[in-house]
């Protein structure tokens, strides 16, 4: 059985060791990450902050927010392009939705 954490107790924790702890952003997302793995907790459906792509290291997340940036830059000229990032940002959520 797969155990998660919710992006919102995720954000907490991290909170938590900012406000709490005094530890620096970064460090307070790193020591968040460790502890939830220590415990066996799945992380791919967190956006982790600092993680390098896009919406975190999810697949689904990363070309979600490719999409939304194209639509919010009004970017229609490359409609083909867009409708590839949907089409890949649906199919990896079929794809974690059946792994999970």
């Amino acid at each position: 059985m797969v155990r998660v954490i919710s992006q919102e107790t995720f954000d907490a924790v991290v909170r938590e060791n900012v406000d709490d702890l005094g530890m620096a952003q970064d460090e307070a997302v790193k020591d968040a990450v460790e502890q939830f793995k220590a415990q066996g907790m799945e992380l791919s459906n967190i956006s982790i902050p600092g993680s390098g792509a896009p919406g975190g290291d999810h697949p689904v997340l990363a070309a979600l927010a490719k999409l939304d940036k194209a639509l919010a830059e009004g970017d229609s000229a490359n409609k083909e392009d867009m409708a590839r990032t949907a089409d890949q940002a649906a199919a990896e959520l079929a794809k974690y939705l059946i792994e999970s």
